[in-house]
């Protein structure tokens, strides 16, 4: 009588691949690559093999009473110069902690690795992620606007997080930054405000800048408001004392949105109502936008995972953007500082 097929006749006859790679190959593990599964599943299907359902019930008991001492690795992709670089930007120390608490939730271990013209390019961090099995991948914190990651993303289930400079993953996870714009401009309008300009002195991608500049214009619209937006680039000159005096004086304005710190602060020595497009960093009493970057970095992970577990590789059809909310704190940069009260001339007697 002729046996029946086994895992490792499949493993043999797909080029003498090792009985677990096969078996995992056949349960669409996200780490088999797409190029390994179908040698696999053609092997099967030319010998006839079949897999055994009580060995398969017997497997998923053992998963389920035995915990996994392997946890998928999610490669966490940033363009920093060095770990200690990211943790000294709260924002993005904030979301690759999330990130990393996220993942240990769901039994996935997060790690880092860095990208860049003093780091690693796009073909070799590619290479040491297929070589370690690593199929799980978020690009976040990533700002350079010239970065070019060219992965091959039909290998990995991958999102990106904010970077709206790249066009690949498709898949994102961002703050609502036009919600955002509409927020600091409400919050200025109910502070007193009516003629409230936009300053974005952090060089953006045109996505954000148009997602910024597209909130700000349906408030002022909406307030009956002349808008009057000032975005850097790279190429454009510092924005000095100077400068800012005269835009503010050209535009009549009493408010201004900014997305500087120091600028918040020639702002309120100036005596200007002002409010940051993200205050989350930023002393108590400025006025602004939270940013939820915590929510990101979560929101990120599982995302990604859902996707490893439905093997869905590849940069996606389409963009899909989940975009997370953000909220308003009011504070004491809403109002000009006080005038410094002039000392009254002493008249003596004579």
């Amino acid at each position: 009588m002729k046996s029946r097929p086994t895992l490792r006749d499949v493993g043999r006859k797909a080029g003498n691949l090792h009985p677990s790679t096969a078996s995992r190959a056949l349960h669409n593990d996200p780490a088999i690559s797409p190029e390994t599964r179908a040698l696999v599943l053609r092997a099967a299907a030319e010998i006839g093999y079949h897999p055994d359902p009580l060995l398969d019930a017997f497997n998923q008991h053992r998963k389920e009473v035995r915990p996994q001492k392997l946890e998928p690795v999610i490669a966490f992709v940033s363009d920093f110069e060095s770990r200690e670089a990211l943790l000294h930007s709260p924002h993005d120390a904030t979301t690759w902690e999330a990130a990393r608490e996220a993942a240990e939730r769901l039994h996935c271990k997060a790690e880092l690795f860095l990208v860049g013209p003093s780091q690693l390019r796009s073909e070799r961090l590619s290479q040491i992620l297929h070589t370690r099995g690593i199929g799980i991948v978020i690009v976040g914190a990533c700002h350079d606007l010239q970065l070019d990651l060219s992965l091959q993303w039909d290998l990995f289930c991958c999102v990106r997080i904010g970077a709206q400079h790249l066009s690949e993953p498709r898949r994102a996870v961002a703050t609502d930054l036009r919600g955002a714009a509409r927020l600091a401009t409400r919050g200025l309008l109910a502070a007193g405000c009516r003629r409230i300009g936009l300053l974005a002195a952090s060089p953006r991608s045109n996505h954000e800048r148009d997602f910024v500049h597209a909130g700000y214009l349906l408030e002022s619209a909406s307030a009956g408001m002349p808008p009057s937006a000032w975005f850097a680039t790279p190429e454009s000159p510092t924005i000095d004392d100077a400068s800012l005096s005269r835009w503010i004086a050209s535009g009549q304005l009493d408010g201004v949105i900014c997305d500087d710190p120091a600028l918040i602060e020639a702002l309120r020595q100036s005596r200007i109502p002002c409010a940051a497009l993200d205050a989350t960093s930023l002393p108590s009493d400025v006025a602004g936008v939270i940013h939820d970057h915590r929510h990101i970095g979560s929101q990120a992970v599982e995302q990604v995972v859902s996707l490893a577990r439905a093997n869905q590789r590849g940069a996606g059809n389409a963009p899909v953007i989940t975009l997370i909310p953000v909220s308003w704190r009011d504070g004491a940069s809403l109002h000009p500082l006080p005038t410094a009260p002039t000392a009254k001339p002493r008249h003596r007697k004579s």
